[in-house]
C-alpha cells in the first residue's frame, strides 16, 4: 500500500487568524477512492485538522471540551494532544513539536511535525513529508517487505508462476470466483508498485496484487484452457510455486512429438501435432471496434462468435484452443501475437466485423499478412489498424510504408503459403454457411498478425456498417454459422496439414 498526499497551494486568506488556505490531493494506491481535504499554512506551518489526519490513517478520535485535548487512537496507539501545547503525549512518552496545536473555527488544527515524526514512529509505513514539493508519501518500508519478485514461465499445456520470498510462507486458496484462482500469503507485503505482470502469459490473462492487512493477496484470471493447477510453498529457498496446466493434473498427457517446421520432421512415427489454436475476438475494452447504424459493437460481436468457436474446436476437433481476451477488457494488438508465440500455437486467428463508409457495402472477406494489392485491402487494414490509437500517445496512427512492412513481413514469411491456404479455406466456408456473398481473400499489413510465428489469418465476418448484415450480426442463429464456417475451415486446414506431415515420414 502507498500513500501520496500533495498540497496545492492558492491564496485564500482564511477568516480566523492570518492565515493561508491549502487544498490536498490525497492519492491512494490501493482501492480506496481518491480525496481531497483542506489544510492551513499559519505561522508559515503546515497545520492539518485533525479530520484529516484521522481520515488519512483511519484513526479514531476522542474530544474532551473541559480538559481541551484530543484523544487520536490508531490502531492500539493512543496520543493525547492539548489545545495551544507543542507537546503529544503517547505510550513511549512525551513528544515536543516546534510548533503547538491549535484550535480555530471549531477545529483541533496539528502540525504536520505531529504526522513525519509522530505518527512515523507508531505506524508500520515509513511517512515522509516533502517539503520542496508538498508531498507526503507513507510506503511500506523495506524490513517489512517479504514477498521480492515473481517469475512467469508459459511452456506446452503449463504455466508456471514462482513467488520469490525472503523467509518461508503459507498461504490459502480461494477459486470461488469462476475463472479466478485468488492466493492469500498469510505475513506477505510486497512493493506491489514495482511489479510487472505479463499480460497475457500462457494460461494466465492477467494478474493483479496488493498488500491487504498483513497479507499479501494475488488474483490470477486463467483461461479456460486451464483445466488444473497446483500450487505448493518451499522453505529451501523459500518461494511459492502455482501450476496451471492444460490437462487434468492426475492424468498428465505424454509430451508431444517436437517437430521442427523448417524440414518437417519428427523423430518417430508421425504423431499430429497440431495441437493449439489461438483464437483473437477483435478489439475490446475501451476500443470498440466498427459501431453499426443502430449502435451495436464490434468488440461483442467478435467476442461472441469467437467463444463459440474456443468451445466447437475443443468438442469437434479434439485441439485445445485459447482466446486473448474472454471478456470484455482491453488487449493490446501487440500481446495478442506475442501471447501465440509464447504459447507454440499453430494457428492464429483474428475475428473480426467488417466496415465502410459506404452503407451498402456487403459480404464476407479473409485476409493474410502481407502488402496490401488493392486500395479496399488498404483501408480495411488501415481502420483495423486504428485500433492502436487505444495504446499509443496522440490520436493519429501514422501509416506504414512498404520499406517498414518489410521488416514485418520477414517474421510471416515462412508461413505465407499456409496463410493463404487458410484463409482461402474459411473463405469458402464463410461464404457457403452464412449465405452472404463471398468478397475476396485479401493480403493487407494487419498490425494484429505482425509476428505471429505461425499461420495467421483475419476473418471480416460481415459489415457492421450495413443496417441487413448489423442486423444479421445481432441474431444468434447468424454467429452461430460463422463459428461453425471458422471451426470446419480449421478442421479442413487440419486433415490436409495432417495428411502433408504423413507423407512426409
Amino acid at each position: 500500500m502507498k500513500l501520496v498526499v500533495r498540497f496545492i497551494f492558492f491564496l485564500a486568506i482564511a477568516a480566523t487568524s492570518a492565515s493561508v488556505s491549502a487544498d490536498i490531493s490525497v492519492q491512494y494506491h490501493d482501492d480506496r477512492e481518491d480525496r481531497r481535504i483542506q489544510v492551513a499554512e499559519m505561522n508559515k506551518t503546515i497545520y492539518v485538522p485533525i479530520s484529516a489526519v484521522s481520515e488519512i490513517f483511519s484513526a479514531d478520535k476522542y474530544w474532551r471540551q473541559e480538559s481541551r485535548q484530543m484523544a487520536l487512537h490508531i490502531g492500539d496507539k493512543r496520543f493525547i494532544l492539548i489545545v495551544d501545547n507543542p507537546i503529544i503525549e503517547s505510550a513511549s512518552g512525551l513528544h515536543h513539536l516546534r510548533t503547538p496545536v491549535l484550535y480555530r473555527s471549531g477545529t483541533i488544527w496539528t502540525p504536520i511535525q505531529f504526522i513525519e515524526s509522530v505518527i512515523d514512529s507508531f505506524v508500520p509505513e515509513d511517512v515522509v513529508w516533502h517539503p520542496e514539493i508538498n508531498l507526503l508519501s507513507l510506503t511500506i518500508p523495506k524490513d517489512n517487505i517479504t514477498i521480492l519478485d515473481m517469475e512467469f514461465t508459459a511452456e506446452y499445456q503449463e504455466t508456471r508462476v514462482i513467488i520469490h520470498a525472503k523467509k518461508p510462507l503459507r498461504f490459502l486458496t480461494d477459486k470461488s470466483k469462476p475463472g479466478h484462482l485468488i492466493v492469500e500469503i498469510k505475513g506477505g507485503q510486497a512493493d506491489a508498485q514495482k511489479f510487472t505482470f505479463p499480460d497475457p502469459n500462457g494460461f494466465i490473462i492477467d494478474t493483479s496484487a496488493e498488500n491487504r492487512d498483513e497479507d499479501f493477496v494475488l488474483d490470477f484470471h486463467y483461461h479456460a484452457g486451464a483445466k488444473s493447477y497446483r500450487i505448493e510453498s518451499y522453505d529451501d529457498p523459500p518461494r511459492i510455486e502455482a501450476h496451471f496446466f492444460g490437462y487434468d493434473v492426475d492424468e498428465e498427457p505424454e509430451p508431444p512429438q517436437i517437430r521442427d517446421r523448417k524440414d518437417n520432421t519428427t523423430t518417430r512415427n508421425y504423431v499430429s501435432d497440431f495441437d493449439l489454436i489461438v483464437i483473437d475476438p477483435g478489439h475490446g475494452g475501451k476500443d470498440p471496434g466498427a459501431i453499426g447504424p443502430n449502435g451495436t459493437y464490434e468488440k461483442d460481436i467478435t467476442l461472441d462468435i469467437a467463444q463459440q468457436v474456443v468451445k466447437q474446436i475443443e468438442k469437434e476437433l479434439g485441439v485445445r484452443a485459447v482466446l486473448t481476451r474472454t471478456d470484455d477488457s482491453f488487449v493490446s494488438l501487440r500481446k495478442r501475437t506475442e501471447m501465440a508465440n509464447r504459447m507454440n500455437a499453430d494457428l492464429f486467428i483474428s475475428i473480426h466485423c467488417n466496415a465502410s463508409p459506404s452503407p451498402k457495402a456487403h459480404g464476407t472477406e479473409t485476409y493474410f499478412l502481407s502488402l496490401a494489392k488493392t486500395n479496399e485491402a488498404r483501408a480495411v487494414a488501415a481502420r483495423e489498424n486504428a485500433s492502436l490509437k487505444f495504446e499509443m500517445p496522440g490520436d493519429a496512427v501514422e501509416t506504414m510504408g512498404d520499406l517498414d512492412f518489410i521488416l514485418w513481413d520477414l517474421a510471416q514469411y515462412e508461413y505465407l503459403e499456409e496463410s493463404s491456404m487458410l484463409a482461402e479455406i474459411a473463405h469458402e466456408e464463410l461464404a457457403k454457411k452464412l449465405d452472404i456473398t463471398g468478397r475476396r481473400v485479401g493480403q493487407a499489413p494487419f498490425y494484429v498478425l505482425n509476428g505471429a510465428y505461425m499461420p495467421a489469418i483475419l476473418v471480416e465476418t460481415a459489415f457492421i456498417s450495413n443496417k441487413e448484415e448489423e442486423k444479421l450480426l445481432n441474431t444468434a442463429r447468424f454467429r452461430e454459422r460463422a463459428s461453425d464456417a471458422v471451426v470446419s475451415a480449421i478442421g479442413r486446414y487440419k486433415r490436409l496439414y495432417d495428411k502433408k506431415m504423413a507423407r512426409s515420414q
